[in-house]
């Protein structure tokens, strides 16, 4: 059967939710950790985001992760799908067409070999504490979040704090309010496959708790 159409542009602001499977298909944020080969093989969250209209996208929700600008899509990263039994067939923005295998896992889905994982909230209680990049291993250049209780936090690397100011968590959503009145939105879920919240990507980098 032929690909789905390319998809039109758009300036639509879609919602965003938590990677789920419904009637079968998946719909919201889903993700998978990936290692680089930099000196200190920096960990990335990979996303994949299914939206309503059969539409998905592969660049990564920054700014928050309850909404995503259809405007920010580049040709290469955001498509129509179609499922058919045990296939996802893409057609990209720039109409090139890709065909994965996908099958569901019993913590996500294989989608052409590669594990997605559901992306989930971070309860407020749980991203109390100190969190480092999770390829530190004593670099003094890591980057560290520290969340109190009373709503503060601190931002730096290993070996110093640059930032402060007041936290929110906001679904998928952290929202730092700085000390100089500015405000950041980032994108913000769990990466830990435990029950624990062990660790947490935070605008597509992985923490470790």
């Amino acid at each position: 059967s032929p690909a789905p159409p390319a998809p039109a542009e758009s300036t639509e602001v879609v919602a965003v939710s938590p990677g789920a499977f419904v009637d079968g298909a998946p719909q919201g944020l889903f993700y998978r950790v990936t290692a680089g080969l930099t000196t200190y093989g920096r960990v990335t969250a990979e996303t994949r985001l299914f939206l309503p209209g059969n539409r998905i996208a592969r660049a990564f929700p920054y700014g928050g992760g309850d909404t995503f600008a259809m405007s920010r899509c580049l040709p290469d990263q955001c498509g129509t799908y179609r499922l058919d039994p045990g296939y996802l067939t893409v057609t990209w923005g720039n109409r090139q067409v890709d065909r994965w295998t996908l099958t569901r896992a019993s913590d996500g889905m294989d989608l052409d070999g590669a594990t997605f994982r559901p992306a989930r909230p971070v309860p407020p209680s749980a991203l109390v504490g100190r969190w480092s990049t999770a390829s530190s291993d004593g670099n003094p250049y890591a980057n560290v979040y520290t969340f109190e209780r009373d709503g503060t936090f601190t931002l730096g690397t290993s070996s110093s704090t640059r930032l402060s100011g007041r936290f929110a968590v906001q679904g998928m959503t952290l929202v730092l309010r700085f000390s100089d009145g500015s405000e950041e939105r980032r994108t913000l879920f769990v990466t830990s496959t435990d029950q624990r919240v062990g660790s947490v990507a935070i605008n597509g980098e992985v923490f470790i708790g």
